[in-house]
């Protein structure tokens, strides 16, 4: 398996963990389609779906969204490759490790 494929059946593994929360309340997988739950997921709430995991899904959907543009995996802060391991750690990541930490000490907005 090539690293991407690797990545991509982490974030999809992740959706699946996260859906099977709320497995009652929603149609099984297509036999023949392991995808088809991150696409039926297509940005619309699961039903009783907590913000948390509504925050989650969406983050999860972005990062497979990026897979497939073939975005995914490259910093949107300097533009250098994301590290295997930090993906591995954190599958929606959008930054590099070095950039996340730089980052991590800056106010996200100005108070008040």
């Amino acid at each position: 398996m090539t690293r991407e494929q690797l990545l991509r059946a982490r974030l999809v593994e992740l959706v699946d963990d996260l859906l099977g929360r709320y497995e009652g309340r929603m149609l099984p997988a297509h036999p023949t389609d392991p995808d088809a739950q991150v696409r039926r997921w297509g940005g619309h709430d699961v039903p009783a779906m907590n913000a948390g995991d509504t925050r989650m899904m969406n983050e999860l959907v972005e990062a497979l969204l990026r897979v497939d543009a073939g975005t995914y995996g490259t910093c949107e802060s300097c533009g250098n490759a994301i590290g295997f391991r930090w993906l591995q750690e954190s599958p929606t990541t959008r930054t590099c490790e070095i950039c996340a930490r730089d980052e991590s000490w800056r106010p996200s907005r100005a108070p008040g």
